[in-house]
């Protein structure tokens, strides 16, 4: 029995003892290579194929830079306060943001009577009342006429015809004229009171007058109301408000050398940061200005918000992207790696299908931007979406 037991664990140590070794022999072999496997691993493995698909879009070169959505031709309208009993203060401010002002209304309310708004290139100085003559006189007739109220005075002259326009103009809006030779010399309008009816200060009676401060005579009418200085409450002086007769427009700031790229009446997309909002528009104007820390020094104009935007967008970032060059329609677009040419001067691209069949198609050229290039012809072949081959890898 003794020597059974022995036996065994002879053999079970000779087992393991050729596990061992073969252990020892794999791992022996899977470390030595012969000089042909080592100079085939250090070989750079064959290279795929890079493809690119043809593209059918407008190729052009641009330019990206920031910008802000500022207001065309914005005007402030400058009023001086009357010299009237009581105080000169704001007692109405009918107009708003955005609002169109058209002639013939009330701008502001100040110590309850009205400054209209009425067209004309010249300013009102001095009150007009029957008698009164002048260039001044016909502008008043002229504005009377186009808001429908007729004058049958001779041009210029402060008659009876006018006066009764004057009264049906005022009363039309809630007001009545002040009498002829009411408050200071040069106010133009009636006396204050503390009752709230917008035509106290004016009378029926005698011969009505037009106050030098009731009537602000503006050249660019109808407007856009862009912003309301005026305070109830406060002292009417000054700005009063700012009119503008156009829309808005994308300013850019751009150095030196790129606007030198950029041409009047190219086109730009403007687009507005964190809103789901573009316009595209052309270039109006391109000026010099004072450089800034960042040496901006030209100021580019692009049109084309008009009065489609709301005027609230004013001074609003935006994104704008000057298309400097390019394709005036989509066309086939491959990159210029793709292209090939024969001995004879010929160019072709190679095409490669989904089960690996190359094709050579020949082409014509047309305008190159940015590493792309227009196919011109044929017109049948590549079509929108087929991949062809881009540098290496052709055959």
């Amino acid at each position: 029995m003794a020597n059974g037991a022995g036996a065994k664990r002879v053999l079970i140590v000779v087992f393991a003892s050729v596990v061992a070794a073969s252990g020892l022999t794999w791992w022996l072999g899977s470390k030595v290579r012969s000089p042909e496997q080592a100079a085939a691993d250090a070989r750079a493995p064959k290279a795929s194929l890079i493809t690119a698909p043809v593209e059918f879009r407008e190729l052009s070169k641009t330019l990206v830079t920031r910008g802000h959505i500022r207001v065309t031709h914005e005007r402030p309208v400058e009023f001086e306060a009357p010299d009237v009993e009581g105080r000169p203060l704001v007692t109405s401010m009918p107009l708003r943001a955005g609002q169109t002002v058209r002639e013939g209304m009330v701008a502001v309310e100040v110590a309850q009577r009205p400054v209209f708004l009425l067209r004309g290139r010249g300013p009102m100085f001095r009150n007009l009342t029957v008698g009164s003559q002048g260039r001044d006189v016909s502008q008043l007739q002229a504005a009377l006429g186009r808001l429908g109220y007729r004058t049958y005075d001779r041009p210029g002259h402060f008659g009876q015809s006018t006066a009764t326009a004057v009264k049906r103009f005022y009363q039309a809006r809630g007001y009545v004229p002040s009498p002829s030779g009411s408050g200071k010399a040069g106010s133009g309008t009636g006396s204050a009171t503390s009752s709230p009816s917008p035509s106290q200060g004016g009378s029926d009676k005698g011969d009505p007058q037009v106050g030098m401060s009731e009537v602000l005579f503006l050249n660019d009418l109808p407007a856009r109301v862009v912003k309301v200085s005026a305070r109830l409450g406060k002292k009417a002086d000054g700005t009063l408000l700012s009119l503008t007769d156009g829309g808005l427009v994308a300013e850019a700031d751009l150095t030196e050398e790129e606007a030198g790229r950029v041409e009047l009446g190219i086109w730009a997309t403007v687009e507005f940061e964190g809103m789901d909002r573009r316009f595209t528009g052309e270039v109006v104007s391109v000026k010099r200005r004072a450089k800034d820390k960042n040496g901006n020094s030209f100021a580019v104009r692009v049109s084309g918000g008009g009065d489609s935007l709301p005027l609230s967008l004013r001074d609003e970032e935006v994104k704008v992207t000057f298309k400097l060059s390019g394709t005036a329609e989509k066309a086939r677009v491959v990159p210029m790696a793709a292209i090939w040419a024969h001995s004879d001067g010929s160019t072709y691209v190679q095409t490669i299908d989904k089960d690996g069949t190359k094709r050579q198609i020949r082409v014509e050229l047309g305008m190159s931007i940015d590493g792309f290039v227009e196919l011109i012809g044929p017109r049948g072949e590549p079509r929108e979406g087929d991949l062809v081959i881009v540098g290496e890898g052709r055959s």
